[in-house]
């Protein structure tokens, strides 16, 4: 055979041993890829087990820590959730959707024993989640359900801020979304700045051109109609009263909300009286009656009051002012229909009502007039109370609003209106 022959079967051969050994490798690769396939199916239907096993545990304690909520055992209640978010956690991760259920059980739980802070942790989580997790549409629901936690726990203007940076943030194209329309006017009354009444028509009108019920209609009515009082158009607000078709005759009410008390100027001179008289008071209760280390201690009353919109609101309100560190503390607010810082009370009221059972028992009876602009004229008391007493009732009435009495459609002046106001420090909401 000629050498240029056996060059040729050469790189043949080398040809062919090239594609064989290519071969040889790509039945390799199918083979690994062929058996890994295999093991993760094998694997598969006991992964499936073993999460069903595992939502079957927790179901099991989820229906445990309900059955210890309903015989008050809330540490158990608590221990049973707790340990079904663990497995959660396990089969899922840590920031699995499938957990916020149990973590807003967890909150309820918090508040139940009256933990607000923890509280505010375990709905924040839940926000966290959805924000790590969630769909636009259903990050849009957790801002809201976040918001309206915000508004029950007092923390108005977080509630606020959260509101309007969910509608910066919205690129759904839904330009109203009832819930968090609705959700803004009721924020409104209980932040310093109320949004104009041109914003207050503008949102009413959407609702009104939004399809709703006649029933959520009539939530965004009332609520555009007491932000219009409080922003001195009674007129508008008796317009919407009758669209919302209420009763014909309705007795005047509160509007709920934030209202910072009308107060003397504390800055002013004091006189060698009164001067006197806020020493001994700081005095007996154990404070420094140097004007500069206690400025706050000399002012007159309480800064502000709130009246709650429902029986959801809690009995708690954190601070306008951001703290120092990441604990948020919450204070307590007493009394109704008006609530106050407890602290606050201590400090206007006379000694003799630190005490709870002396303070629960206080009830100021009063009648006055309300005028169509939801004004109080005329105050007066309906027994003898302590001058501190009465000075605090008239400070904050002076800020406080009513929805007018309507009379046949009509804004009308109610006169000898009677007022009750208690301070007691439990069952209040």
């Amino acid at each position: 055979m000629h050498w240029i022959d056996l060059r040729k079967h050469a790189f043949y051969g080398l040809l062919i041993g090239g594609a064989l050994r290519g071969i040889q490798s790509g039945l390799l690769a199918t083979s690994l890829t062929l058996g890994l396939l295999l093991v993760a199916q094998a694997a598969q239907p006991s992964r499936d087990k073993a999460q069903s096993q595992a939502s079957k545990t927790i179901d099991r304690l989820q229906t445990l820590s309900a059955q210890a909520q309903e015989n008050s055992d809330w540490i158990a209640a608590e221990d049973y959730l707790l340990r079904a978010q663990y497995q959660l956690h396990r089969e899922y991760g840590v920031t699995t959707p499938k957990q916020q259920p149990i973590v807003n059980s967890l909150a309820t739980l918090s508040i139940q024993s009256e933990n607000y802070q923890k509280a505010n942790q375990l709905f924040e989580f839940n926000h966290f989640v959805s924000q790590k997790t969630a769909a636009p549409a259903d990050l849009q629901t957790a801002n809201i359900a976040l918001a309206r936690w915000y508004l029950q726990s007092g923390q108005y203007e977080r509630a606020a801020t959260l509101l309007a940076s969910s509608e910066a943030d919205d690129f759904s194209g839904t330009d109203f979304v009832p819930e968090r329309a609705l959700l803004r006017l009721n924020v409104a009354r209980f932040t310093r700045q109320c949004c104009t009444a041109k914003e207050i028509m503008e949102t009413t009108q959407q609702a009104q051109n939004a399809g709703l019920s006649q029933d959520a209609l009539r939530l965004f009515l009332q609520a555009a109609a007491e932000l219009l009082i409080i922003s001195g158009r009674p007129m508008d607000a008796a317009t919407y009263l009758q669209s919302a078709e209420m009763t014909p005759n309705k007795p005047p009410k509160i509007i709920a909300g934030k209202r910072r008390i009308v107060q003397r100027d504390p800055n002013r001179d004091l006189n060698q009286m009164e001067r006197r008289k806020i020493e001994q008071l700081l005095y007996a209760r154990g404070m420094s009656t140097d004007p500069f280390q206690t400025d706050s201690l000399w002012k007159s009353g309480p800064d502000t009051v709130t009246v709650r919109s429902s029986g959801e609101f809690l009995p708690i309100e954190r601070p306008e002012q951001s703290e120092v560190g990441s604990q948020r503390q919450f204070h307590t607010l007493i009394g109704h229909p008006l609530r106050f810082r407890k602290s606050d009370l201590r400090q206007i009221l006379p000694a003799k009502y630190w005490k709870k059972t002396t303070l629960d028992n206080l009830e100021i009876r009063m009648t006055f007039t309300i005028t169509t602009q939801g004004r109080i004229r005329n105050l007066k008391f309906d027994a003898a109370y302590d001058r501190e007493v009465r000075k605090l009732m008239r400070d904050t009435l002076k800020s406080i609003r009513f929805q007018p009495e309507l009379k046949d459609g009509m804004l009308v002046t109610r006169e000898n209106f009677k007022l009750v106001q208690s301070f007691q420090s439990q069952g209040e909401a």
